[in-house]
């Protein structure tokens, strides 16, 4: 009798775990469901919530208006006084504010030009970047926000999309995003093309704690990035001189500076950029008994007694004439320290001198070609 009972118990006890762990079991697996789903309505709502966010950035980079320009820009419209700036080396040119500045050229290999504000903090600013093909990214098969997420990877993109440079045939691209560049959190607007092997970017970017995004002004810079025309990337400015019988070519985009001349009588002629007066070209025709050689002559032609050179060689014209080179570092009367290189022979007891400069900032002498303008400095 015991022995019945206490097996009717087990079966009891037995019954009890079964049906209580079937219990514990359902409601185990409803807590499992109801975590999923709150799963699902979180990660829903954070993405509503980044789309939100970005929604309300293209508001505020936009002012109140959300037709927010992705097309060329005339300049001729605008309200900003344009410069133009032409790269020969990759055939693209664009337009920057008169209050912006050239801060570099061609410091790094893919990075030609960097134009800021001419301010103390130069903030906002820009840069072209050349990105080419590599056996590591095919980057002309991506669009242009996966470039840039691909180069940021921090970037946020805002907006994307598709549009033409200013000759309203060239297909290109435009990209709003925020990123990390060098250690600075940078608003940007990117406009694009891709140029056989290579996108060609030109990136606006301001730091928004130190200068608020203007994003109309933004975006029509931008949009003014084109092609060259091939007259000019290949053309060429010349100069002749009468008096002395000699014609010399020089960049097309810089001007002629005549006061320098009539300041100084020794110079012939004075080409440079508009901008800066730098980079640039002049000639000078000076008496022999000035100095015995070209070096005793810099600074002379410098307007720097401390002018130091850093070497010295020969060349010749075109024409077979031998010259005098010497490369130097001096101090301009504008109180910068520029580069150059200066050419130098006698003829007819006056020295004839060729000199050409550049700030490092804007780039090297060499980056002038200075040995082709001598070939092109041509006596009748």
């Amino acid at each position: 009798m015991k022995s019945k009972i206490l097996t009717i118990l087990a079966g009891i006890l037995a019954l009890i775990v079964l049906f209580s762990g079937g219990i514990f079991k359902a409601k185990y697996d409803s807590t499992v469901a109801e975590r999923d789903a709150a799963l699902v309505k979180l990660s829903k709502a954070q993405s509503d919530l980044k789309t939100s966010q970005q929604l309300i950035k293209i508001l505020q980079a936009s002012g109140t208006n959300t037709a927010v320009q992705t097309t060329p820009t005339d300049v001729t419209e605008v309200s900003w006084n344009p410069i133009l700036f032409i790269n020969k080396e990759y055939q693209f040119k664009l337009h920057y504010p008169s209050t912006w500045r050239i801060t570099n050229q061609n410091r790094l290999p893919t990075l030609p030009v960097e134009i800021q504000y001419d301010g103390k903090t130069t903030v906002p600013g820009s840069w072209v970047s050349i990105i080419k093909n590599s056996s590591a990214n095919q980057w002309t098969d991506m669009p242009i926000d996966e470039v840039v997420t691909k180069i940021f990877l921090d970037a946020e993109v805002v907006t994307a999309g598709t549009t033409v440079l200013v000759d309203n045939s060239t297909a290109a691209a435009y990209c709003e995003f925020y990123a990390t560049v060098d250690t600075y959190p940078m608003h940007c607007y990117v406009v694009g093309y891709i140029d056989n092997n290579r996108w060609i970017l030109f990136v606006v970017w301001t730091v928004e704690s130190t200068v608020p995004w203007e994003g109309e002004t933004m975006r029509q810079i931008a949009h003014t990035l084109n092609k060259a025309a091939p007259a000019e990337v290949a053309s060429t400015g010349i100069f002749t001189n009468t008096k002395y019988n000699f014609s010399i070519k020089y960049d097309p985009i810089w001007v002629s500076f005549d006061a320098a001349t009539v300041k100084h009588p020794d110079i012939v002629c004075h080409f440079a950029s508009a901008r800066y007066i730098c980079p640039g070209l002049r000639v000078s025709v000076l008496p022999a008994s000035k100095a015995a050689t070209l070096t005793a002559l810099l600074p002379t032609i410098t307007w720097d007694p401390n002018t130091v050179v850093t070497g010295t060689g020969t060349s010749s014209l075109a024409d077979g004439t031998e010259v005098t080179a010497a490369t130097m570092k001096y101090i301009a009367p504008d109180g910068e320290t520029l580069d150059a290189i200066a050419y130098g022979f006698i003829k007819n007891d006056s020295w004839f001198v060729l000199f050409i400069y550049n700030h490092p900032n804007l780039g090297t002498v060499d980056s002038l070609k200075p040995n082709t303008i001598l070939q092109e400095w041509v006596f009748n």
